[in-house]
């Protein structure tokens, strides 16, 4: 079980339409549950974000809602070795109409998607993941290929190196640009 608050933080101007604040709270109450059966673990989770309304929002004399956008996500992994695994998974996110004043609804967001992931071991404290999700776009980056994304992480004890890369084979990795690099303690 957890709780994840978003604070209204950021510079927030009503005078402009895009900030980079929301001059909202948001709450994420989630449920999760994990279960192994011998080599393999099922895990399993949903939550639903509930936001505040932003009576500040453009020209600080509209209101902006927001309806609660529910997430379900699963997840079964298989432990090959001790430190090698592989996973597949499925997330899906609905809901969240926005409203301003009480105008008209926008589009109500519906998303679904699968992917997998392979870790190998890489020496004494490090490994290699490579992560596949079938996708239009990788991070940043407009996919036109109808096979997805390749991510690729070389992972430490106190860091990991993620590179999200375009193409559908983990030999295209040195070939092909790197769509985003991010870093972050573990």
């Amino acid at each position: 079980m957890s709780l994840t608050v978003a604070a209204p933080a950021g510079q927030y101007y009503p005078g402009k339409l895009i900030n980079i604040g929301t001059n909202r709270w948001a709450f994420k109450p989630e449920v999760g549950l994990s279960h192994p059966i011998g080599r393999w673990n099922l895990d399993g989770a949903g939550g639903v974000w509930l936001f505040t309304a932003n009576d500040r929002f453009y020209l600080g004399d509209s209101t902006r809602t927001q309806a609660p956008l529910f997430v379900v996500q699963g997840h079964a992994s298989y432990n090959v070795t001790r430190r090698a695994w592989a996973a597949v998974d499925a997330t899906w996110y609905g809901g969240a109409d926005v409203r301003v004043d009480d105008g008209p609804p926008s589009a109500r967001q519906n998303n679904a998607r699968l992917g997998a992931t392979l870790s190998l071991p890489v020496g004494a404290s490090q490994s290699l993941k490579v992560a596949y999700a079938p996708a239009r776009r990788c991070g940043p980056v407009r996919i036109s290929r109808p096979w997805g994304c390749v991510a690729a992480c070389v992972v430490r004890s106190d860091l990991t190196h993620e590179a999200v890369v375009e193409g559908a084979a983990a030999t295209d990795l040195p070939l092909r640009a790197v769509a985003s690099c991010s870093r972050r303690r573990l």
